[in-house]
C-alpha cells in the first residue's frame, strides 16, 4: 500500500503519502480518501513527508479530494508540505511537454 491512514480523532484522520502521487498511484488515492470520507471523517490531514514526484494526475486526485471532502462540509489540511525545487523539472515521456515537478527527492516516472 502507498498510502497509510491513522485516525487521530473521531472525524480527523492522517493520510500519509507516499513517495509519489502520479498516476500510478492516483486511483489508489482517490479510495484510500472517499472510504475515509464515507466512514465520517470531516478532516483529512495530508502528510508529504516522504513525497518525491506529484504529476498532473495526482495533482487531478487531490482536487477531487478537496471536491469531496467540501461536498460534505469536511476541510483537507497539510501536514507537511512539498518543498519544491525549481531545479528538478522533468518530462514525462508518454505526455511529450507536460511537465512534472519532482519535490524534495528524485523520482523519475516507471520507476
Amino acid at each position: 500500500m502507498t498510502f497509510s491512514v491513522n485516525a487521530i480523532t473521531d472525524v480527523t484522520v492522517v493520510i500519509k503519502v507516499g513517495e509519489c502521487l502520479d498516476s500510478r498511484t492516483a486511483t489508489e488515492f482517490r479510495k484510500v480518501s472517499w472510504d475515509q470520507i464515507r466512514s465520517g471523517m470531516r478532516n483529512i490531514v495530508l502528510d508529504f513527508t516522504n513525497t518525491g514526484s506529484v504529476d498532473s494526475t495526482g495533482l487531478g486526485s487531490l482536487y477531487t479530494l478537496y471536491r469531496d471532502i467540501s461536498a460534505v462540509g469536511g476541510k483537507v489540511l497539510r501536514r507537511v508540505f512539498i518543498r519544491l525545487r525549481v531545479e528538478n523539472f522533468c518530462y514525462d515521456s508518454h505526455v511529450p511537454r507536460i511537465p512534472i515537478v519532482y519535490f524534495g527527492r528524485r523520482c523519475m516516472p516507471g520507476n
